[in-house]
Parts: C-alpha cells; structure tokens; sequence
C-alpha cells in the first residue's frame, strides 16, 4: 500500500473514532463544535492526499455529511 493510502486510512479511522468519543461524552455545544473542526481538518487530510478522485472523493463525504445531519435532526 502506498504512503499516501496509510495517511488516508489512518485519516478516516482517527476521524471515525474521535467521532465517536464527541458524540459520546461530551455535550451537545462542544460535540458540534469539534465535529466541525474535525471535519475542515479530514477534508484538508484528504484533499492534500488525493490527486485524480475528488469528484468521489467529496461526493462520498457529502452523502456521509447530509446523513448524519438527518440522523442529528430526527
């Protein structure tokens, strides 16, 4: 696997976890706010480690963003 792979996959996996851990146990002001912190900084991750899949790449995270956002609403 390619360095530029092992950075994405850390990447997403330290991003899934720390998701977790915020919307766990912490309230509900601090969780949005270090979720929208986390996510400028996994799309930075990821826009510096891709070259030619953007167009999927930010497709794929906009479906995951709006999910969540219905997910958060009801």
């Amino acid at each position: 696997v390619s360095e530029s792979k092992k950075i994405l996959y850390y990447a997403l996996g330290l991003s899934a976890i720390s998701h977790i851990i915020i919307i766990g146990f912490l309230p509900m002001w601090m969780a949005i706010v270090l979720s929208g912190l986390l996510i400028v900084v996994l799309v930075g991750v990821l826009w510096k480690q891709t070259t030619g899949r953007r167009a999927a790449l930010f497709t794929g995270l906009g479906v995951a963003i709006c999910i969540e956002a219905i997910a958060w609403a009801v």
